[in-house]
């Protein structure tokens, strides 16, 4: 007997309601596809660091989804936090909400 997959497509600039009820989201920009990923693979490997010039020079670059240069620190939007976050000496990395990490992009 083959299994029944449902599927609903939710189009929400609401990051609450889709962290309720979403179990994969794709980011559309512009009419194109940013990324494509499981909630739960969002909300638990990427993060967002903040740290100086050095710490960020340190980071593979390949782990970099997107970067902010603020006045006083760098922002930056990572695929993997806690490989980052061996790569680096204390830097400000946490699990994001979705929110968040949409809001980076």
């Amino acid at each position: 007997m083959a299994a029944i997959i449902r599927i609903s497509v939710a189009s929400s600039h609401i990051t609450s309601d889709l962290e309720k009820i979403a179990d994969y989201i794709v980011f559309i920009h512009e009419g194109k596809v940013v990324f494509e990923k499981l909630k739960d693979k969002l909300t638990e490997r990427y993060g967002i660091i903040k740290c100086g010039a050095a710490q960020f020079d340190a980071l593979d670059k390949s782990d970099i989804i997107a970067h902010r240069k603020m006045d006083y620190e760098w922002q930056i939007l990572v695929s993997d936090r806690k490989k980052c976050r061996k790569s680096i000496r204390r830097p400000w990395l946490f699990r994001q909400r979705l929110m968040r990490l949409c809001c980076f992009m």
